[in-house]
């Protein structure tokens, strides 16, 4: 059976668009986006991005006349959480079980702290290590969690664990999002 290789970047712009066609279908990034940028705005920050994918909904703010805090990215989180909470209308949109992620959209790349790991879990990421682990210096996968003695990545529905130890950085990859 011949298979069919997909140039360079087309996997990655296919994932974006079925992202972005499902946030639009869906509507829920259409009526969050309103509500964030009502918070944001006198506080003179701007939503960058908004995303709603694998029941997580996703919402990243910029820059504007000020760089957003971590209190401001709890202030809407909560915001969001009890406008998505209160009304029922979103539990069409939403499902029954969903994540809600308020965060900066210039966050680093690389991860380092422990709730950054929980932040990112599921998210697509490389690992480097100091030596070679299962005969490779780079692992690719989605991160999985990390706890006091690993870094787990899923690897094609398989779970390795990477002793810390041996972990020099853990970067996330190339977004997919919606860009605002």
């Amino acid at each position: 059976m011949a298979g069919f290789v997909a140039p360079a970047g087309t996997v990655g712009a296919l994932r974006r668009a079925r992202t972005l066609r499902r946030c639009a279908e869906n509507g829920l990034c259409d009526r969050i986006r309103p509500i964030a940028e009502g918070f944001a705005s006198p506080l003179g920050l701007k939503v960058e991005q908004t995303l709603f994918e694998n029941r997580k909904l996703s919402v990243f703010l910029g820059d504007g006349e000020r760089k957003p805090t971590l209190e401001d990215c709890e202030s809407l989180s909560k915001i969001l959480d009890d406008t998505i909470t209160d009304d029922e209308s979103y539990d069409s949109l939403t499902g029954s079980n969903f994540s809600l992620v308020v965060s900066t959209a210039g966050v680093r790349d690389v991860l380092t702290q422990d709730f950054e790991f929980n932040v990112f879990k599921g998210f697509s990421i490389i690992i480097a290590t100091s030596e070679e682990f299962k005969g490779k210096r780079e692992l690719t996968g989605t991160l999985h969690g990390r706890d006091e003695k690993h870094v787990r990545l899923n690897k094609k529905g398989r779970i390795v664990k990477i002793p810390r130890e041996i972990v020099t950085s853990v970067q996330l990859t190339q977004a997919k999002s919606e860009d605002g």
